[in-house]
């Protein structure tokens, strides 16, 4: 529960943001066959932050849809 107004916390994530930043962030972080895992414990690490520091009662991760969004739009 939030503590200044006993009302529970919700976070929304915004997940194509989370793993663009973590993908970027971390470099050549690979698994023993050579595949790319930077952007998946880029992505974890900064959400168990936020579970553990923010402790909220709700948490939410919303992705793109797969037909072009505004970021198709925006970023050709």
């Amino acid at each position: 529960m939030n503590k200044n107004t006993n009302m529970p916390r919700l976070f929304i994530i915004d997940g194509n943001s989370y793993i663009y930043r973590a993908f970027y962030a971390i470099r050549r972080l690979s698994n023993s066959k050579g595949a790319p895992t930077n952007a998946i414990y880029g992505f974890t690490r900064m959400l168990l932050k936020i579970i553990n520091q923010q402790k909220p009662e709700y948490l939410v991760i919303a992705f793109d849809r797969p037909e072009p969004t505004f970021r198709h739009k925006k970023y050709s």
